[in-house]
C-alpha cells in the first residue's frame, strides 16, 4: 500500500509502518495512522479501475491547480492585476520552507500586493493559520484595509488597550497588524503574552526601521531578535526599499534576523555578501514588465521652477540670515550642552524660514512670548527629539512629529539678553509681508502649463501648508484642494484659532484626490510612505526642498507607482538668492556627477540613486544646510570639502557589491517558465466539480451562479451564489462590483478542490487527446527542510514524434480543453480501455522520461522523488 486516503487529513503517502501504525505524509505534514483509519487508492501505473473523463480530468485539473499555485500564487484572490515580477518573488519566498527573505523593491512596485500575494498562496497550501505584520504605526490602517479589499484577508489591529493578563488577545486573534513602535515597549507583561504563542509568518514592513551597530541596539531591534531567538515565528519577511544606511553592520545584523546561519555582523561583508541572492531580492521600475515583456514604467520627468523674493521678503531674510549669524557666534561660546541647544534652535528657524515665512513666523511669534518661560520645556523637546534620533525611525509619521518639535524648540531658549528685540524685528517685517512669492509661483504654474491638471504639493511644515491650501481654495473655489497630513486637521488661521479648524481623514483625502472630487492634494510627509495617489494625478510639486533628498524620492514614489498612465512631471521649487537654494544647486550637481558614476559601473544607475542616497544618514544632509557659509564665492569651496567622500568609490563599491549579488527578476529569463494562467482559468474546474455534485449553474460573463452543494458548506461560505453575489472570475470586476472573488484560499474553492482530490479516481480515455499524459507528482523525499511546495505536478505526453513535457501551467489549459466536452460524452463509462500491458508500458516510460527532464524544472528538492497520479489515454478513435 503506498497512496492512501484519510478522512481528515485527504491524500497522502505511507513513509513507513512501524509498531502496527502507518508513518503517512500529507499535505499538512506526517502523521502516524492506524490502519483502520485509511483506506488505499488505486495506483495509475496499474488501475484497477477505468472512470468516466469528468471526474479523472477534474481531479488532474485540482492537482495542477494546486501545484502551480503553491509555486506561483497566480490564482490568488486578489482584486488587483498580478504582474510578472510579484508572482516571481511569491515563488522566490515559497521555495523553502521556512521562508526567510529581504524583499527590497522599488518603491510604487506594490509590497502590499506582493505580501498578500505570499499570505494567500500559503494559506491556500495549508503553510499558514498565523500571521503577525508589524509596521509604522501610520501604515497599520492601510495594511488592513489593503489585505481586506484586494486579497479578502481580515486582520485586526492591535490596541494595548484590548491586551490584557485576561483578554488572551494572542491566542484569540490569528491575523493581526501591529505597530513596531508599540510593540517595541515591553509594557505591562505585553513581550510575555506575545511570546507565548507561534506564529506561521512574521511580515515587517519598513525594515530599515532596525537598527544595530557597535553604538548598540535600538528597542526596535532588540524586540526583533528577542522574537526570533525564542524561536517564535517560522517564516520572517522584511521589506524595505533602503535595506543598506550607510553601515555595513547594521545591514548585517539586519540580515542576520533572517539568516543567522549565513550572516554575522561582527565579521566583515566581503564574503558575506556572496550569500545575497540567498535572502534578498530587489526589482526596480526599469526592469519590472507586463505579462508580454512590455515595460511597465517610463522615467520620470525632473525640472526645477526659479522664484524670487519680493523687496518685503528679502529684507526679512537678510534680516533672518544676521540673526542666524549672530546667533551661532553667540553660541561658539556656551557649553557644549547649551551650544548644541542653540544649534538645535537656529537650525530649526531656518528650516522653517526655507518652506515659508508664515511657517517661520508663527514659530517667531511664538517664541516671543514664550521666551522667558522656555527653561522647563526646553528640556522636555531636547529629550524627545534625541528620542527620536536615537530610534532612528525616518517614517513619514515620525517625520512628521520630529517636524512639530523643531517648530516648538524654535520657540525656545534665548540667544543672548537682546533677542527678544531681534525678535520684535522678525515678526514686524513678517507681518508686513502680505503675499509669498513662493505661492504667487505655484499659482502662475496651475493657472498655465499646468491648467486643468490634478496636482500633489509637498511641504514639510503645516504653516506652509495651510497657507497653500487657503490660496488654492481662494484662487480656484472652496473644496478644490484638500490636505493631508501628521494630526488628522489643519488651522487655517494664524495665529490658530479653534474656529478655522479644519479636520480631514487621510484615507478619505486620499480618496477625494484619486476620485477627482478635488483637483488639489497638499500633503505633508504623512502621504511620502505608504500611500497611493497616481489615479488621476501625474503631477508632483515640492513646495518647500527637504534637507534630507531621500525625502523627494520617497515623494515622487506616491505618483510614480504601477497603474500610472503618464509620465510623472516633478517640479522642484527654487529660490537661487538663498544659501538653501543655492545648496540644492551644488547638491544637484553633485547627484549627476554620482549617477555618471554609477552608470560606468552598472547598469542600471536611476535604480541605484536611492540606495546611494540611503547610505547617508540623515544628519549629513541637514549639516550641509545649516552649516553653509551665507557667501556665493565661499560655497562652491566648501560643499565640494564636505561632499568629497559623499557617493564616492565605497558608496559605488556598496551598492555594486549589494546589487550584483541579490536575485531579481528578468523577463527574458524566466518568461517560459511564467504560468500564463488567471482567475478566468479556475472556471472550467469549477463548472465541472458543479457537475459531479448534480448541481446546476448559470454562467454570465465571467461569472457562475449556482446552489452550493452540501459537502461544501461550512461557516464562511454562503448557501448559494447568484445575482449580484453570483462568484465573480475577472479580478477587476470584482474589485469594482465587490461581487465575492473566486481563487485559490476561497473557502468554496478550496472546498471543491479539496473534495475532488480525495476521489479515488486516476485512469480514463478523453476524445480529442493529441497522445495518451501521465500525470506524475515530484516531491522531496527529505522532509526536514522544505525547499520548495509540497508536490510539483507536470505531465508526460507521447506525441506522434516525440514525448513533450507539460508543466503544470501548461496542464490547465489542455485540461481545461478537455473538460469543455459534452456531459454525456465525459460521464459516459469507459468502454473499451486500453490493455494492462500497454498502460504499463507507457507510465514506465513516462516516468523514465520526466526523470530525464528534472534539470529542466529547476527544482530545488534534495531528493526529489515521482510518483504517477494519473493516466488520460485516447478514446478508441484517436488512440495511438
Amino acid at each position: 500500500m503506498n497512496r492512501v486516503l484519510h478522512s481528515q487529513y485527504g491524500p497522502g503517502t505511507v513513509l513507513a509502518e512501524h509498531g502496527g501504525l502507518l508513518v503517512v505524509q500529507f499535505a499538512s505534514g506526517i502523521q502516524t495512522c492506524d490502519p483502520a483509519s485509511v483506506r488505499p487508492m488505486q495506483d495509475a501505473v496499474t488501475p484497477s479501475e477505468w472512470s468516466p473523463a469528468l471526474p479523472v480530468l477534474a481531479r488532474s485539473l485540482a492537482l495542477a491547480i494546486r501545484s502551480v499555485n503553491d509555486q506561483w500564487g497566480v490564482f490568488s484572490a486578489s482584486r488587483i492585476a498580478l504582474l510578472p515580477h510579484q508572482l516571481w518573488v511569491c515563488k522566490r519566498v515559497l521555495e523553502r520552507e521556512p521562508a526567510r527573505w529581504l524583499i527590497a523593491d522599488d518603491v510604487g512596485l506594490g509590497k502590499t500586493i506582493e505580501a498578500g500575494l505570499i499570505l494567500s498562496a500559503m494559506r491556500g497550501a495549508h503553510r499558514l493559520k498565523r500571521f503577525l505584520v508589524i509596521a509604522p504605526a501610520s501604515l497599520c490602517g492601510q495594511w488592513q484595509q489593503r489585505l481586506a479589499e484586494q486579497f479578502d484577508i481580515r486582520t485586526t489591529i492591535y490596541k494595548p488597550e484590548n491586551d490584557t493578563s485576561s483578554s488572551h488577545f494572542w491566542e484569540q486573534h490569528q491575523a493581526v497588524v501591529a505597530s513596531l513602535h508599540t510593540l517595541r515597549e515591553d509594557r505591562k507583561g505585553r513581550h510575555d503574552r506575545l511570546f507565548s504563542v507561534r506564529w506561521d509568518l512574521v511580515i515587517v514592513d519598513e525594515a530599515h526601521h532596525l537598527h544595530a551597530d557597535a553604538h548598540g541596539w535600538t528597542l526596535a531591534y532588540h524586540f526583533m531578535h528577542k522574537l526570533v531567538s525564542a524561536e517564535r515565528t517560522r517564516s520572517l519577511l522584511f521589506f524595505t526599499g533602503t535595506p543598506h544606511r550607510g553601515k555595513d553592520e547594521d545591514f548585517l545584523a539586519l540580515l542576520a534576523l533572517l539568516r543567522p546561519d549565513l550572516f554575522d555582523p561582527r565579521r566583515g561583508p566581503d564574503r558575506q555578501l556572496e550569500h545575497l541572492p540567498q535572502v534578498m531580492v530587489r526589482n526596480n521600475k526599469r526592469l519590472v514588465t507586463d505579462m508580454r515583456g512590455q515595460k511597465l514604467f517610463v522615467p520620470t520627468i525632473v525640472r526645477t521652477e526659479l522664484w524670487h523674493h519680493s523687496r518685503e521678503e528679502h529684507e526679512f531674510y537678510t534680516t533672518l540670515t544676521e540673526y542666524i549669524l549672530n546667533g551661532r557666534a553667540f553660541a561658539s561660546g556656551l557649553s557644549l550642552d547649551q551650544r548644541r541647544t542653540a544649534m538645535l534652535v537656529l537650525t530649526a528657524i531656518q528650516k522653517l524660514a526655507s518652506s515659508s515665512v508664515a511657517a517661520v513666523r508663527r514659530a517667531l511669534r511664538k517664541r516671543l512670548e514664550r521666551a522667558r518661560q522656555a527653561e522647563v520645556q526646553r528640556e522636555k523637546l531636547k529629550a524627545l527629539i534625541a528620542s527620536l534620533d536615537e530610534e532612528g525611525d525616518e517614517s513619514a509619521g515620525s517625520s512628521d512629529r520630529r517636524a512639530v518639535l523643531e517648530e516648538s524648540v524654535a520657540e525656545l531658549f534665548l540667544l543672548g539678553a537682546d533677542e527678544a528685540l531681534h525678535l520684535e524685528t522678525l515678526v514686524m517685517l513678517a507681518d508686513r509681508i502680505q503675499r509669498e512669492s513662493r505661492i504667487e509661483r505655484i499659482m502662475e504654474l496651475v493657472e498655465g502649463e499646468l491648467s486643468g491638471r490634478s496636482v500633489l504639493f509637498f511641504t514639510e511644515y503645516k504653516a506652509t501648508q495651510a497657507l497653500l491650501l487657503n490660496a488654492l481654495n481662494r484662487r480656484f473655489g472652496e473644496g478644490a484642494a484638500t490636505f493631508i497630513n501628521g494630526d488628522g486637521f489643519l488651522d487655517l488661521a494664524d495665529p490658530p484659532d479653534s474656529r478655522r479648524r479644519l479636520p480631514v481623514q487621510r484615507v478619505e483625502a486620499a480618496r477625494r484626490f484619486n476620485e477627482g472630487d478635488v483637483r488639489f492634494l497638499v500633503s505633508t510627509e504623512a502621504a511620502g510612505e505608504g500611500i497611493d495617489l497616481h489615479r488621476s494625478c501625474h503631477t508632483l510639486i515640492h513646495v518647500d526642498m527637504p534637507w534630507n533628498p531621500m525625502r523627494m524620492h520617497q515623494r515622487a514614489g506616491r505618483l510614480n507607482r504601477y497603474g500610472q498612465q503618464r509620465a510623472v512631471d516633478i517640479i522642484a521649487l527654487r529660490n537661487p538668492d538663498t544659501v538653501e537654494g543655492r545648496i540644492w544647486d551644488c547638491l544637484q550637481q553633485k547627484l549627476a556627477y554620482i549617477t555618471a558614476a554609477l552608470g560606468a559601473a552598472m547598469e542600471e544607475p536611476e535604480d541605484m540613486m536611492q540606495l546611494v542616497l540611503g547610505l547617508e544618514s540623515p544628519g549629513f544632509f541637514e549639516r550641509l544646510f545649516a552649516d553653509a557659509p551665507r557667501e556665493p564665492e565661499q560655497l562652491s569651496r566648501w560643499f565640494d570639502a564636505q561632499t568629497a567622500t559623499f557617493g564616492g568609490e565605497r558608496a559605488v563599491k556598496v551598492v555594486q557589491a549589494m546589487i550584483g549579488n541579490v536575485a531579481r527578476f528578468d523577463f527574458q529569463e524566466m518568461a517560459h517558465e511564467l504560468p500564463r494562467l488567471d482567475l478566468p482559468d479556475l472556471m472550467p474546474f469549477l463548472k465541472a466539480a458543479l457537475v459531479l455534485n448534480r448541481r446546476d449553474f448559470d454562467e454570465g460573463d465571467g461569472t457562475l451562479g449556482f446552489l452550493v452543494p452540501d459537502e461544501w458548506r461550512e461557516w464562511g461560505i454562503l448557501s448559494e451564489y447568484r445575482g449580484d453575489r453570483a462568484l465573480c472570475f475577472t479580478r477587476s470586476e470584482a474589485a469594482r462590483s465587490r461581487r465575492p472573488l473566486a481563487g485559490v484560499g476561497f473557502r468554496l474553492v478550496d472546498k471543491a478542490l479539496d473534495q475532488i482530490l480525495a476521489q479515488d479516481v486516476v485512469a480514463t480515455c478523453v476524445r480529442d487527446l493529441g497522445g495518451p499524459v501521465a500525470l506524475f507528482a515530484i516531491d522531496d523525499a527529505r522532509t526536514e527542510e522544505r525547499r520548495g511546495p509540497e508536490q510539483i505536478v507536470v505531465g508526460a505526453m507521447r506525441g506522434a514524434a516525440s514525448w513533450v513535457l507539460l508543466r503544470d501551467g501548461e496542464l490547465v489549459p489542455l485540461l481545461n480543453q478537455l473538460v469543455a466536452h459534452p456531459r454525456s460524452t465525459l460521464l459516459s463509462a469507459v468502454p473499451d480501455p486500453p490493455a494492462d500491458e500497454e498502460v504499463v508500458a507507457f507510465m514506465r516510460n513516462a516516468a523514465q522520461f520526466v526523470s530525464s527532464r528534472l534539470d529542466e524544472l529547476a527544482l530545488r528538492y534534495q531528493r526529489p522523488r515521482i510518483g504517477a497520479r494519473a493516466v488520460l489515454f485516447p478514446s478508441e478513435r484517436g488512440r495511438r
